[in-house]
C-alpha cells in the first residue's frame, strides 16, 4: 500500500506527540520531589478538620496574663488573648512555683515546672549540667531562667485555639537560645492574630535551635494571620508533624532558614509571605516532607549560600500562585524551574542556577 506524503506527516506527528507525552510523564511528573497541586475537590483543609473536631463544650477563655495563660491551658477551648504576653517576666513572677530537681551523680539541679498541659524546659548549655549552689544562691530569677533558657512547652491539648482579639497581640521571650512558643504532642491546634518574636537586646541575635515557632509531633495545626519575627533562627520549625497550614502569615527576619521542616507529612503555604529575611542557610528547608506553596510571596530574602528550596530524595514540593522577586545569593535547582507552572511569576536572574 503506497502511502502519500499527507499521510507520512501525520504519522510522524503522532509518533512525535507520543514520544513527548511519554517523556513528561516519564520524567517531570514522575520525579518523586514535584507533586501536582491537589484538586480541590480532594483537598481537606487544616482548618476542616479541626472544625469537625471541635466539641459542643469548647469553652472560650479571656486571658490577660502569662499566669492566666499556662493556668488555663487545656482541651476543648479558646483563649481569647486580651493583652500583650511576655514570658520571660511571666516565669519570673511565678518563680515561686518552680522547684530544684537534683541531676544524678552531681552538686547540680535545674528548674522544674510542669503540668498535665505544659512544662518548662532549658536548651541552653547551661540546662545540661544545671547550676552548682553557690551560683544559685547569688542569681536573681530573671538571670537563672536567662542563663538556663528556660522556656514553655505546650503538650497534650486537643482542641486548642490562642486567638489574638486586639490588634498586635505580640508573645515574647528574652531568651536568646529559646523558642517563643513551644508545642509538642498537640492534636487540632491553632495559633491566630498573634505576633511572636523574640524579645533580644538590640543587634544581638539568636543562638541556634530558637526559632519563633517550633512544633514536634503535633497533629493538625493551623498558623493563620500571625506575625512570626524570625529575631532568631527559623520562623517555623517542624519535627514529625502531620498537617500544618500557615495562613496569610509574614515570616521575616529570620537569620537561618525561613521553614524548617523534618518529617511533616503535609504543611501548606498558603497566601502567606517570607520576606526580609538574612538566612546563613535556605528559605524552605525539607526532609522527608511535604509542601504545598500556594499564593504566597517570597521576596526581599538574602543569603551566604542557600537555596529557594533545599529537599532530600524523600521530600516533596509544588508552588502554585506565587511571586518569587529580588532575593539575593539564593541558588536554585535546575529541576524546580522546570516544576514552575505560569501561574507562577518567578525572577529566574535572581538565582544562582544548579
Amino acid at each position: 500500500m503506497k502511502l502519500n506524503a499527507k499521510t507520512i506527516l501525520g504519522l510522524i506527528f503522532l509518533l512525535l506527540l507520543s514520544f513527548s507525552v511519554t517523556y513528561y510523564f516519564l520524567t517531570t511528573k514522575n520525579d518523586p520531589k514535584f507533586i501536582e497541586k491537589i484538586p480541590e475537590e480532594n483537598f481537606t483543609s487544616t482548618e476542616e478538620i479541626i472544625e469537625e473536631e471541635a466539641s459542643s463544650n469548647h469553652l472560650e477563655i479571656e486571658i490577660s496574663s502569662f499566669e492566666e495563660f499556662i493556668d488555663n491551658l487545656g482541651d476543648d477551648r479558646t483563649l481569647l488573648i486580651t493583652k500583650n504576653i511576655d514570658i520571660t517576666n511571666g516565669m519570673v513572677n511565678l518563680f515561686n512555683r518552680f522547684h530544684w530537681v537534683p541531676v544524678e551523680n552531681s552538686d547540680d539541679a535545674y528548674l522544674e515546672y510542669q503540668d498535665e498541659y505544659f512544662k518548662f524546659d532549658g536548651t541552653g548549655i547551661a540546662s545540661y549540667h544545671g547550676f552548682d549552689f553557690q551560683e544559685r544562691d547569688t542569681l536573681q530569677p530573671r538571670e537563672l531562667f536567662l542563663k538556663n533558657d528556660t522556656h514553655l512547652i505546650i503538650k497534650n491539648t486537643r482542641n486548642l485555639v490562642i486567638k489574638g482579639i486586639v490588634p498586635d497581640i505580640t508573645f515574647t521571650i528574652a531568651n536568646q537560645y529559646s523558642p517563643v512558643l513551644s508545642f509538642l504532642k498537640n492534636e487540632n491546634l491553632t495559633i491566630e492574630n498573634c505576633d511572636v518574636v523574640h524579645n533580644n537586646p538590640e543587634f544581638q541575635e539568636c543562638g541556634p535551635n530558637a526559632p519563633v515557632l517550633k512544633f514536634s509531633m503535633d497533629k493538625n495545626v493551623m498558623v493563620n494571620n500571625c506575625s512570626l519575627n524570625g529575631s532568631g533562627t527559623e520562623g517555623v520549625f517542624a519535627y514529625e508533624v502531620d498537617y500544618i497550614t500557615i495562613n496569610e502569615t509574614t515570616i521575616y527576619n529570620c537569620n537561618n532558614i525561613g521553614i524548617d521542616l523534618h518529617n511533616v507529612g503535609s504543611c501548606y503555604l498558603n497566601i502567606s509571605k517570607i520576606e526580609n529575611n538574612n538566612l546563613e542557610s535556605h528559605i524552605i528547608n525539607l526532609y522527608d516532607s511535604t509542601i504545598y506553596i500556594d499564593g504566597s510571596e517570597i521576596s526581599g530574602n538574602k543569603t551566604y549560600f542557600g537555596k529557594l528550596i533545599n529537599f532530600n530524595d524523600k521530600s516533596s514540593y509544588n508552588f502554585s500562585n506565587c511571586y518569587i522577586k529580588d532575593n539575593e545569593n539564593f541558588k536554585i535547582d535546575q529541576e524546580v524551574i522546570d516544576s514552575f507552572d505560569t501561574s507562577n511569576t518567578v525572577k529566574f536572574s535572581d538565582f544562582d542556577i544548579q
